[in-house]
């Protein structure tokens, strides 16, 4: 699935949800961009989707752009905003998916940073800050999940459309047989 860029180009984009173990949870669909990058390396450009805290679900209201090394508006993070894809699973030297600085995601309650936990690590970590503080609660991520979004579900009426026309052509099929038997 891709989105389009401000510019008219086709985006990727990538599903990714996790669990931490105190129980948040997010839910996210990522559009990024390889333009300019060295190969393996997106630049996320944009996040939606919900975060929990395994009570309330709330919308992503945001994230902080920026690409290269930069910190976070409030300086609590390192971020970069790069994926790294295709998630290698055989060398133990480049990042899983994420790196130690990772990106940074707004929502009503604060802002949660998702990230690895150590340099080339295959676990993440989720860090949280809430509104009005400046306290940061680290968290192991233990449920990892990333990949494409699933595709879309037919429209119904498409799929009525698409129902309609095989019965006419079946019909149409049937009645040039007849009129050839003639």
């Amino acid at each position: 699935m891709a989105g389009l860029s401000h510019a008219g180009h086709a985006q990727p984009r990538y599903s990714l949800d996790y669990t931490t173990s105190s129980g948040d949870s997010a839910d996210l669909l990522i559009s990024a961009t390889t333009t300019g990058l060295p190969a393996g390396q997106a630049l996320i450009t944009g996040i939606t989707g919900t975060w929990s805290d395994g009570v309330h679900v709330l919308p992503v209201t945001g994230f902080a752009t920026g690409s290269g090394d930069f910190a976070s508006p409030d300086g609590l993070y390192s971020l970069d905003n790069l994926l790294y894809l295709p998630a290698p699973t055989t060398n133990p030297f480049r990042p899983s998916v994420l790196d130690t600085r990772g990106f940074l995601v707004y929502t009503a309650a604060g802002e949660f940073d998702l990230s690895a936990g150590r340099p080339f690590s295959r676990q993440f970590q989720e860090s949280l800050t809430l509104t009005g503080s400046s306290f940061e609660r680290p968290d192991v991520v233990t449920v990892f999940h990333f990949g494409s979004p699933p595709a879309p579900a037919p429209e119904p009426l498409t799929l009525g459309l698409g129902v309609a026309g095989l019965g006419m052509a079946a019909r149409r099929r049937l009645f040039m047989n007849r009129s050839s038997k003639a």
